[in-house]
């Protein structure tokens, strides 16, 4: 069986019909065995194939339908936020109205209280005092 070697060395036309024949079966078998070789590797390739999509499409699914929750959440957040900066605002406006007209009232007393005349009150309570004491014996109050 030298068929091999002697049918790789020569040309082929000036190989007979017989040796043609068994260089037709040779390729032929060695096709064969690669076109089996191609289909199982087809095979192995589209089974993983089948395999990732099954195994990652439903986590893909469940990985956006999350980022969905989460963006929704992060939207009320947000809404959240900014009700509750327009109520520190309110707040804040408030406080400085209060300060505003609580000052304005502060000064008015200050005013006030700074145009009294603390002798004249001071000498008329012990005016009072000397008045109110003797009257005060005469009901029985005083000692």
């Amino acid at each position: 069986m030298e068929y091999g070697n002697s049918l790789t060395k020569k040309k082929v036309e000036q190989m007979t019909d017989h040796e043609l024949l068994m260089l037709m079966a040779k390729n032929s078998s060695s096709q064969k065995k690669m076109q089996i070789m191609t289909l199982i590797t087809l095979v192995i390739l589209t089974v993983s194939i089948i395999v990732s999509v099954v195994l990652i499409v439903p986590k893909l699914n469940r990985t956006l339908e999350d980022m969905s929750t989460l963006a929704v959440s992060l939207h009320d957040i947000v809404d959240d936020i900014e009700i509750s900066l327009e109520n520190v605002r309110t707040m804040a406006d408030s406080i400085t109205k209060t300060v505003n007209d609580n000052s304005e009232a502060l000064g008015e007393a200050i005013t006030k209280i700074s145009k009294i005349d603390f002798e004249t009150l001071n000498k008329a309570i012990n005016d009072l005092a000397k008045i109110v004491g003797p009257l005060a014996k005469l009901f029985g109050g005083g000692k």
